[in-house]
């Protein structure tokens, strides 16, 4: 998933993003279905010196249910 137009784009530690920041997301479930993979590219040419990367995952456990979260902080 790609996003674009981020308003209020904010880096670690609060580095302002330009309106030309990217988001480059992705989601791989594992082939078993114990796992969900994350990685996320950000992309400023305007501010990063290259396109920034992170990964991380989150790992089944029956009986426990995922909450929304609101990332927008409303």
């Amino acid at each position: 998933m790609t996003t674009t137009k981020i308003s209020d784009g904010k880096f670690r530690l609060g580095i302002s993003l330009s309106e030309n920041v990217e988001t480059v997301e992705r989601f791989t479930v594992t082939v078993d279905g114990s796992r969900l993979d994350y990685q996320m590219t950000v992309i400023d040419p305007t501010v990063l010196l290259e396109p920034a990367e992170f990964e991380t995952h989150w790992v089944y456990i029956p009986g426990i249910s995922v909450e929304s979260f609101d990332c927008f902080g409303g």
